[in-house]
């Protein structure tokens, strides 16, 4: 295997970065996290506008000792798919057949187009309204109001009517798969397609108390099995866990991770 380039994530706390840690761990990868501290803020902070026009986080940068030079990669779909293509040598999380390809590609915009608006709107309604200081106290005084309002008619009809339509696909999973205890989305093995949902069905929804009745085993016995198998209880995440836990315990100080020795 050719000599890696030197990784480096410029990191937020409870963003996407967690999905890309992940990632990086699966492949092996030596890498070293640069984090960034939203100092209470909803908001991402400016410095990451000198990684990214958009300053946006996850931000994957490469450094390649080639022609190839520096490569900055942004949308954590698109970081999967550079990284499993250039770093996932023996296939282990790419699908196998075009139909699995196909898949595959289908859930990473799936991931991110169909599943996160819910949340990121639900987020925003918790989170950035409230703490606002800019809104008329009028606004504020009814504001609960429009959030339950929006919640019931947008918000948790979408997250059910998602993680049903996952529920069934996990199930014809299973039944292609001869009724296997583990299954997957795509092919009979973890591939981009559960490094992506992960973020959105485990870390996001499973990971929320808010979407308890959603995420109930009863409603969706295999939805909530995969997120233990495939996503929380996979050495890589939790790894993934720990690294984001230590940088917010040690007071975001740049973490280098080697995973070979050096």
């Amino acid at each position: 295997m050719p000599s890696q380039p030197e990784i480096t994530l410029y990191w937020l706390e409870s963003t996407r970065c967690i999905r890309i840690l992940w990632l990086l761990n699966e492949l092996g990868l030596d890498y070293t996290i640069v984090p960034y501290d939203k100092k209470g803020s909803v908001m991402a902070p400016k410095e990451l506008y000198q990684h990214h026009p958009l300053g946006k986080a996850p931000i994957l940068e490469l450094k390649y000792d080639d022609e190839r030079g520096n490569i900055t990669l942004v949308e954590s779909g698109h970081i999967i798919n550079y990284m499993l293509k250039w770093f996932d040598l023996e296939k282990k999380f790419i699908p196998v057949t075009e139909e699995g390809e196909r898949s595959m590609d289908y859930f990473l915009h799936f991931a991110e187009g169909t599943m996160q608006p819910p949340l990121t709107y639900q987020f925003y309604l918790t989170r950035l309204i409230p703490e606002s200081k800019q809104l008329p106290e009028s606004f504020r005084e009814n504001y609960a109001k429009y959030q339950e309002y929006i919640d019931e008619v947008y918000t948790f009809p979408k997250l059910e009517e998602y993680s049903l339509y996952l529920e069934k696909l996990l199930r014809e999973q299973k039944e292609k798969n001869g009724g296997a205890e583990k299954v997957y989305f795509v092919e009979d093995k973890l591939t981009g397609a559960d490094l992506a949902l992960g973020f959105e069905a485990a870390t996001s929804l499973f990971g929320n108390p808010l979407y308890r009745h959603i995420t109930d085993p009863k409603r969706v016995p295999l939805l909530a099995s995969w997120v233990k198998y495939a996503v929380f209880d996979r050495p890589a995440y939790k790894e993934a866990v720990e690294a984001e836990k230590s940088i917010v315990d040690g007071g975001f100080k740049v973490l280098k991770i080697d995973q070979h020795g050096h």
